[in-house]
């Protein structure tokens, strides 16, 4: 079992690495327990879409498998990378920068080549 201080030292661990965004931990109600998202809103956000994918994800499971259940989901965005840690009381979601993402506004589409036989009309 894991000390409260341990858990404390993982928590930081974890946020303090370089492409996360936040980290937040929920119980199994959706009550935030511990964030370090910058905004509430996203926090707020956060929370109450991880419970609901947890539970909906937890069902899947088991209706394909009663005898196994939910441990893990990772989801890739344009933008984040999204890992939540589900246990039987609280789940544990990193949310990271995705490290291939480039802005839209950032990125240019490849030009074409003209070729010398292409006439302009």
């Amino acid at each position: 079992m894991l000390t409260l201080t341990e858990a404390e030292a993982a928590l930081q661990r974890i946020t303090n690495l370089k492409d996360v965004v936040g980290v937040l931990i929920v119980d199994n109600d959706g009550n935030i327990l511990r964030s370090t998202f910058l905004e509430e809103d996203q926090t707020v956000k956060y929370a109450e879409e991880i419970s609901s994918l947890a539970i909906m994800t937890r069902s899947a499971i088991r209706e394909l498998d009663p005898q196994n259940d939910i441990q893990m989901i990772r989801i890739k965005s344009l933008r984040h990378e999204l890992i939540a840690v589900i246990d039987m009381q609280f789940t544990l979601l990193v949310a990271q920068q995705y490290p291939g993402f480039v802005p839209l506004e950032v990125q240019k589409p490849p030009e074409e080549e003209k070729k010398e036989d292409d006439e302009e009309f």
